[in-house]
């Protein structure tokens, strides 16, 4: 083999090896987004459930635990929303 086929070689090995990285940070990037949603999800269904807990509470210290939850869970909410752009970039 000569030396210009073995840097050929080489270079496309490179490419390829480049090409396969993209790949499955693609992959990578879309599974954080479909599970991202699916939680996100969650936490809508649970604020909704909190929802409807806070309007039929009674007590004020029931109230203010549940309003805490909500708070957190909006927070986790926002959190969540940047995860792919945060950790992975678009290609």
């Amino acid at each position: 083999m000569t030396d210009d086929e073995m840097h050929r070689l080489r270079r496309e090995l490179v490419e390829s090896f480049t090409e396969a990285q993209v790949a499955v940070l693609r992959a990578v990037r879309a599974e954080l987004s479909s599970r991202r949603w699916q939680v996100m999800l969650e936490i809508d269904a649970a604020q909704e459930d909190l929802r409807s807990a806070l309007h039929q509470s009674g007590s004020p210290e029931s109230t203010r635990r549940l309003a805490s939850v909500q708070v957190r869970l909006q927070r986790a909410h926002e959190q969540l929303a940047r995860i792919p752009e945060d950790v992975i970039p678009a290609f």
